[in-house]
């Protein structure tokens, strides 16, 4: 049969050696008496049995050295003085450089010399011959204390980088899949001899399918939970903690089902802890670690841990879920607006032929004209929006060809004449003699002149300048444009090109030029830069490598 136990606030010390945990009581301890007068040491050995200890008698350094490394002592009284090849403090040495084991001194010798050399060993304790057998048992009873305190506390700060690396761990990814088995990864073998993590199929509205999975794995590693493992059941329903120790092949059955019964039998499992995984209030799953043979078993300390992992384990799911989440909605998004730019175009289409026609009647022209710029106006956001889901998506299209930089510059140059006029700004393209060439994809690299060009002219005042120019450079060909308009304040420059970002200052437009503009320049393997002082004017420019023609 399974004995239950749920979380509470009460909290059983357990401290784990090289060789695994164990714990620690001072009724009654397993101590390693090193004493090289025989009479001396049964007197010695007698004492402590009647105190409740188990002991166990050795007559040299090498001897002691030797039963430490076969057998789990809880304690060691160690005679300073011994014959052999090795004495009291070398032993003690040796055994405190590779176990936990705490070491009380019997010796006659209390010159200084020779308490420094044992102070060296960090001993728990000294007791100088001859002594009385209250003494004895008050020196065992301090040392033992002394060190399930050390033991404990050393254990809880392990446990606490634990926490803080697995939640750094925990968040190295954004898929829910490999979080699970990263949080498996993380307890299997260090804190548990088998895991396993279910999640349920409606998390949050967001439907995911039922996912288990388990460490080590098992030919079933992705059936649920639906196995008879009456204690995830009820974790999962009930959303409370359960401890349980396992005291036969039903009992664990009856806890965690039939699908890896023969792995766990195989391990041994005698003790289990299930502990529910929650975010914001919303039940994600429910988590098992299993404790075989080879360990002790788990006591309530280890379920208040188990939670606390458990409690990180779940943000770290619950933000890999809503990433899921935001991914499916991006997608959605994008296909929708795919489908409406499609059905938009064509009507758009439509209006334009007719608006041209209109404008060769004279009596309807300036209409003619009116209806052609909002028809184009419309089309162009069309295309900037298909553009900023693109690149959201890393999925920029790219033609990229060998084209004469002067050509690019000129032509972008060229389609805001006109509109420079009208506003009473002086546009110059400054070309590069003699021309170089550049590999890039021209419509793109034009797209981003005319954005740059356009908001040059639309924030510098009547009689300023603005001036697109390319110019070789130590890392290739680099391309500018130059204003003397207001500027842009400091405080807006951080966000100018953020996706439907607009300063102040300006309304119009989405706000998607320059996240587009930023956006194809990198996927050229270049950055925009922004060189802005207010007041003063604005200089954009980015670099291209220079090829041959």
């Amino acid at each position: 049969m399974a004995t239950h136990t749920t979380s509470s606030e009460t909290v059983a010390t357990w401290i784990e050696r090289d060789r695994g945990p164990i714990e620690v009581t001072s009724e009654a301890a397993r101590i390693l008496c090193v004493e090289d007068e025989h009479l001396v040491a049964l007197d010695i050995q007698h004492s402590l049995e009647r105190m409740g200890h188990t002991v166990v008698v050795v007559y040299k350094g090498e001897e002691a050295v030797a039963q430490v490394a076969k057998r789990r002592f809880d304690l060691v009284l160690m005679d300073i003085k011994l014959g052999g090849r090795i004495d009291g403090i070398q032993a003690a040495q040796t055994i405190r450089a590779t176990y936990d084991v705490p070491i009380i001194y019997l010796t006659a010798y209390a010159d200084n010399t020779t308490l420094e050399r044992a102070r060296m060993t960090e001993p728990y304790g000294y007791v100088l011959k001859p002594f009385q057998e209250r003494e004895l048992k008050a020196a065992i009873g301090m040392a033992l204390q002394r060190h399930g305190t050390d033991r404990h506390r050393i254990q809880q700060e392990r446990l606490q980088r634990f926490l803080a690396d697995a939640s750094a761990r925990l968040a190295d990814s954004l898929d829910y899949q490999a979080v699970a088995s990263g949080a498996a990864e993380l307890l299997v073998p260090a804190y548990a001899d088998w895991c396993t993590l279910h999640l349920g199929d409606e998390l949050d509205g967001d439907a995911v399918p039922t996912f288990s999975h388990t460490r080590p794995e098992t030919a079933n590693e992705h059936a649920t939970n639906g196995d008879g493992a009456h204690m995830l059941q009820r974790v999962l329903d009930r959303g409370r903690s359960e401890l349980a120790q396992l005291s036969d092949a039903e009992a664990l059955r009856d806890a965690l089902g039939q699908t890896h019964g023969a792995m766990l039998t195989q391990l041994g499992a005698r003790s289990v802890i299930c502990v529910p995984v929650r975010a914001r209030d919303h039940m994600l799953g429910a988590f098992a670690l299993v404790a075989g043979r080879t360990r002790p078993r788990y006591g309530p300390a280890d379920l208040l841990w188990a939670e606390d992992f458990c409690h990180r384990l779940g943000m770290a799911l619950d933000n890999a879920l809503l990433y899921r989440k935001a991914e499916r909605a991006i997608l959605m998004r994008d296909d929708v607006l795919a489908i409406v730019s499609h059905d938009l175009r064509s009507p758009l289409g439509t209006i334009l032929m007719q608006a041209e026609v209109l404008t060769d009647q004279p009596d309807h022209a300036k209409v003619g004209g009116q209806i052609a710029r909002s028809a184009q106006r419309m089309n162009r956001l069309i295309g900037d929006l298909l553009d900023a889901s693109a690149l959201n998506a890393g999925k920029l299209a790219l033609d990229c060809r060998i084209h004469a930089v002067n050509d690019l510059l000129n032509e972008a140059v060229e389609m805001f004449r006109s509109q420079a006029e009208s506003r009473g700004v002086e546009l110059v393209g400054t070309a590069l003699e003699p021309s170089a060439y550049v590999k890039c994809d021209s419509d793109r690299i034009v797209q981003v002149l005319s954005n740059l060009i356009g908001n040059a002219i639309k924030f510098t005042p009547r009689g300023g300048k603005v001036i697109a120019a390319v110019s070789r450079c130590d890392n290739g060909i680099e391309v500018e444009v130059t204003d003397t308009g207001r500027g842009i304040p400091p405080e807006q420059v951080p966000h100018l090109f953020d996706r439907f970002w607009r300063g102040k200052a300006h309304r119009h437009g989405a706000g998607l030029g320059l996240f587009i503009a930023r956006g194809i320049i990198a996927s050229h393997g270049a950055t925009l830069a922004l060189d802005s002082k207010p007041g003063v004017g604005s200089r954009f420019s980015f670099r291209l490598p220079e090829v041959e023609p």
